[in-house]
């Protein structure tokens, strides 16, 4: 049987044409999970929606795209298999008409990693 440690929610809320850095505190990871539009009624015929994420590490910026969500899928929650997040990174969008939610949980790394 697996030992689930105590995880704690988290999120983020980015406006359309803005981008949110995400950054794991000391000896924490966090876990992107799921992707939710703000105003599902506003996505309606919209073009499928690209979620990005941009890992800066002081001499290279990469941004990369991270999941592009089909219109079929725009009123429902997309999930991801469990993103580890141990680093910073920005989590941006291309979708015109609103926001979009990231949501998961955080752990201690500690307690998944024993020094």
């Amino acid at each position: 049987m697996e030992n689930r440690e105590p995880r704690e929610p988290w999120g983020v809320k980015v406006k359309s044409g803005d981008s949110v850095v995400v950054e794991a505190g000391t000896w924490e990871i966090l876990y992107l999970t799921e992707a939710h539009l703000d105003d599902v009624k506003k996505a309606k015929g919209s073009d499928p929606i690209e979620l990005y994420f941009t890992i800066t590490d002081g001499e290279l910026d990469e941004t990369n795209v991270l999941k592009t969500i089909p219109p079929e899928s725009f009123e429902k929650p997309y999930n991801f298999d469990e993103i580890e997040i141990a680093y910073k990174i920005e989590l941006s969008h291309n979708w015109k008409y609103g926001s979009i939610r990231f949501t998961g949980h955080k752990c201690e790394a500690t307690r998944l990693y024993p020094l």
